[in-house]
Protein backbone atom coordinates (compact mmCIF):
# COMPACT_ATOMS: atom_id res chain seq x y z
CA UNK A 1 0.00 0.00 0.00
CA UNK A 2 2.83 2.43 0.84
CA UNK A 3 4.48 1.80 -2.55
CA UNK A 4 1.20 2.51 -4.34
CA UNK A 5 0.67 5.72 -2.37
CA UNK A 6 4.24 6.79 -3.10
CA UNK A 7 3.83 6.09 -6.84
CA UNK A 8 0.49 7.91 -6.88
CA UNK A 9 2.09 10.90 -5.13
CA UNK A 10 4.94 10.95 -7.68
CA UNK A 11 2.46 10.81 -10.55
CA UNK A 12 0.48 13.72 -9.11
CA UNK A 13 3.69 15.77 -8.74
CA UNK A 14 4.67 15.04 -12.35
CA UNK A 15 1.22 16.02 -13.62
CA UNK A 16 1.10 19.22 -11.53
CA UNK A 17 4.61 20.16 -12.67
CA UNK A 18 3.59 19.51 -16.31
CA UNK A 19 0.63 21.86 -15.88
CA UNK A 20 2.46 24.57 -13.95
CA UNK A 21 2.30 28.06 -15.43
CA UNK A 22 5.28 28.87 -17.64
CA UNK A 23 6.44 32.45 -17.10
CA UNK A 24 6.47 34.95 -19.99
CA UNK A 25 8.87 37.50 -18.46
CA UNK A 26 12.19 35.68 -18.42
CA UNK A 27 15.34 37.78 -18.53
CA UNK A 28 17.54 36.88 -21.47
CA UNK A 29 14.66 36.32 -23.88
CA UNK A 30 14.30 38.48 -26.98
CA UNK A 31 11.00 38.81 -28.87
CA UNK A 32 10.78 39.90 -32.51
CA UNK A 33 7.41 41.28 -33.53
CA UNK A 34 6.31 42.46 -36.93
CA UNK A 35 3.76 45.19 -37.57
CA UNK A 36 1.94 45.48 -40.87
CA UNK A 37 -0.01 48.59 -41.79
CA UNK A 38 -2.67 48.71 -44.45
CA UNK A 39 -3.85 52.14 -45.56
CA UNK A 40 -6.35 53.07 -48.21
CA UNK A 41 -6.86 56.49 -49.74
CA UNK A 42 -8.21 58.07 -52.92
CA UNK A 43 -6.23 59.79 -55.62
CA UNK A 44 -7.41 63.23 -56.88
CA UNK A 45 -9.26 61.46 -59.71
CA UNK A 46 -11.04 59.10 -57.28
CA UNK A 47 -8.91 55.98 -57.78
CA UNK A 48 -8.64 53.77 -54.68
CA UNK A 49 -5.02 53.56 -53.51
CA UNK A 50 -3.74 50.92 -51.13
CA UNK A 51 -0.47 51.23 -49.24
CA UNK A 52 1.19 48.45 -47.25
CA UNK A 53 4.07 48.99 -44.88
CA UNK A 54 5.76 46.72 -42.37
CA UNK A 55 8.58 46.86 -39.87
CA UNK A 56 10.00 44.82 -37.04
CA UNK A 57 10.42 45.61 -33.36
CA UNK A 58 12.61 43.74 -30.90
CA UNK A 59 12.01 43.56 -27.15
CA UNK A 60 14.22 42.22 -24.39
CA UNK A 61 14.29 42.20 -20.59
CA UNK A 62 17.42 43.54 -18.91
CA UNK A 63 17.56 44.18 -15.17
CA UNK A 64 15.03 45.18 -12.55
CA UNK A 65 13.64 48.39 -11.14
CA UNK A 66 11.79 48.89 -7.84
CA UNK A 67 8.78 51.19 -7.76
CA UNK A 68 7.13 51.41 -4.36
CA UNK A 69 7.41 47.89 -2.96
CA UNK A 70 7.21 46.13 -6.31
CA UNK A 71 9.97 44.75 -8.51
CA UNK A 72 9.54 45.36 -12.23
CA UNK A 73 11.50 44.05 -15.20
CA UNK A 74 12.98 46.67 -17.53
CA UNK A 75 11.86 46.24 -21.13
CA UNK A 76 14.10 47.57 -23.89
CA UNK A 77 12.98 47.96 -27.50
CA UNK A 78 14.72 48.37 -30.84
CA UNK A 79 13.11 49.13 -34.19
CA UNK A 80 14.53 47.82 -37.44
CA UNK A 81 18.03 47.19 -36.06
CA UNK A 82 18.53 44.67 -33.26
CA UNK A 83 21.51 46.41 -31.65
CA UNK A 84 19.94 49.82 -30.99
CA UNK A 85 17.92 49.04 -27.85
CA UNK A 86 16.49 51.81 -25.66
CA UNK A 87 14.37 51.72 -22.51
CA UNK A 88 10.70 51.13 -23.32
CA UNK A 89 8.71 50.37 -20.15
CA UNK A 90 8.48 48.47 -16.84
CA UNK A 91 6.52 45.21 -16.46
CA UNK A 92 5.97 42.71 -13.69
CA UNK A 93 4.55 39.22 -13.56
CA UNK A 94 2.88 37.43 -10.68
CA UNK A 95 3.50 33.76 -11.51
CA UNK A 96 1.01 32.49 -8.88
CA UNK A 97 -1.77 34.75 -10.20
CA UNK A 98 -0.59 34.26 -13.83
CA UNK A 99 -0.92 37.98 -14.53
CA UNK A 100 1.32 40.60 -16.12
CA UNK A 101 1.15 44.33 -15.44
CA UNK A 102 2.80 47.31 -17.06
CA UNK A 103 3.79 50.30 -14.95
CA UNK A 104 2.08 53.16 -16.72
CA UNK A 105 1.64 56.82 -15.90
CA UNK A 106 2.23 56.40 -12.15
CA UNK A 107 0.07 53.27 -11.86
CA UNK A 108 -0.32 49.74 -13.11
CA UNK A 109 -2.23 48.47 -16.11
CA UNK A 110 -3.14 44.77 -16.31
CA UNK A 111 -1.98 43.65 -19.76
CA UNK A 112 -2.34 39.85 -19.52
CA UNK A 113 -4.29 37.50 -17.28
CA UNK A 114 -3.77 33.82 -17.99
CA UNK A 115 -6.41 32.96 -15.36
CA UNK A 116 -9.10 34.69 -17.44
CA UNK A 117 -12.17 32.59 -18.21
CA UNK A 118 -14.29 32.35 -21.33
CA UNK A 119 -16.75 35.23 -21.41
CA UNK A 120 -14.54 37.57 -19.34
CA UNK A 121 -13.44 40.91 -20.79
CA UNK A 122 -10.01 42.49 -20.50
CA UNK A 123 -9.41 46.05 -21.71
CA UNK A 124 -8.74 46.52 -25.41
CA UNK A 125 -8.52 42.75 -26.00
CA UNK A 126 -12.29 42.38 -25.65
CA UNK A 127 -14.13 39.22 -24.64
CA UNK A 128 -12.27 35.95 -24.12
CA UNK A 129 -13.84 33.50 -26.59
CA UNK A 130 -11.76 30.37 -26.28
CA UNK A 131 -9.21 28.76 -23.97
CA UNK A 132 -7.25 25.81 -25.33
CA UNK A 133 -4.14 23.90 -24.45
CA UNK A 134 -1.46 23.53 -27.09
CA UNK A 135 2.06 22.13 -27.17
CA UNK A 136 5.20 23.95 -28.24
CA UNK A 137 8.03 22.33 -30.18
CA UNK A 138 9.46 20.95 -26.90
CA UNK A 139 6.03 19.34 -26.25
CA UNK A 140 5.44 21.65 -23.28
CA UNK A 141 1.70 22.06 -22.55
CA UNK A 142 0.77 25.75 -22.77
CA UNK A 143 -2.44 27.71 -22.39
CA UNK A 144 -3.67 29.53 -25.51
CA UNK A 145 -6.26 32.28 -25.08
CA UNK A 146 -8.22 33.70 -28.01
CA UNK A 147 -10.30 36.88 -27.88
CA UNK A 148 -13.24 38.07 -30.02
CA UNK A 149 -13.05 36.65 -33.52
CA UNK A 150 -9.40 35.63 -33.18
CA UNK A 151 -8.27 39.26 -33.22
CA UNK A 152 -6.04 38.82 -30.17
CA UNK A 153 -4.21 35.65 -29.16
CA UNK A 154 -1.93 34.95 -26.18
CA UNK A 155 0.17 31.86 -25.61
CA UNK A 156 1.62 31.09 -22.20
CA UNK A 157 5.44 31.39 -22.09
CA UNK A 158 5.49 33.64 -25.19
CA UNK A 159 2.87 36.30 -24.47
CA UNK A 160 0.90 38.15 -27.14
CA UNK A 161 1.31 36.35 -30.46
CA UNK A 162 -1.31 38.18 -32.53
CA UNK A 163 -3.14 41.50 -32.22
CA UNK A 164 -5.44 43.02 -34.80
CA UNK A 165 -5.66 46.81 -34.59
CA UNK A 166 -7.70 48.86 -37.07
CA UNK A 167 -5.55 48.89 -40.27
CA UNK A 168 -2.61 47.37 -38.39
CA UNK A 169 -1.58 43.80 -37.55
CA UNK A 170 0.92 42.76 -34.90
CA UNK A 171 2.37 39.27 -34.79
CA UNK A 172 5.16 37.52 -32.98
CA UNK A 173 7.88 36.31 -35.36
CA UNK A 174 10.16 34.51 -32.91
CA UNK A 175 11.34 34.29 -29.30
CA UNK A 176 14.98 33.55 -28.48
CA UNK A 177 16.70 32.77 -25.23
CA UNK A 178 20.40 33.31 -25.77
CA UNK A 179 21.20 31.62 -29.07
CA UNK A 180 18.32 29.15 -28.81
CA UNK A 181 15.14 29.90 -30.75
CA UNK A 182 12.29 28.92 -28.42
CA UNK A 183 9.63 29.42 -31.05
CA UNK A 184 9.41 30.98 -34.51
CA UNK A 185 6.59 31.87 -36.90
CA UNK A 186 6.51 28.35 -38.35
CA UNK A 187 6.16 26.87 -34.84
CA UNK A 188 3.57 29.51 -33.94
CA UNK A 189 1.43 28.47 -36.91
CA UNK A 190 1.61 24.87 -35.66
CA UNK A 191 0.85 25.96 -32.09
CA UNK A 192 -2.14 27.98 -33.26
CA UNK A 193 -3.61 24.91 -35.02
CA UNK A 194 -2.64 22.00 -32.78
CA UNK A 195 -4.95 21.53 -29.85
CA UNK A 196 -4.03 19.12 -27.05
Amino acid sequence: IMKRLFLLGCLVLVLVNGWAYDSVLVEGRVWQTDMEYKRTSRSPDGELLEDDDSYSKYYKLVGDSIVGNRVYKKVYMAEYYRDDFRFYCLVREDVEMQRIWRYYDGGEELIMDFMIEEGDTLGSYGVCEKIEYVRDKDFKRLKKITFEGGKNVWVEKYGLVWKDFPNKYYFLTWVREGRKVLIDSRDLRKVSQKVV
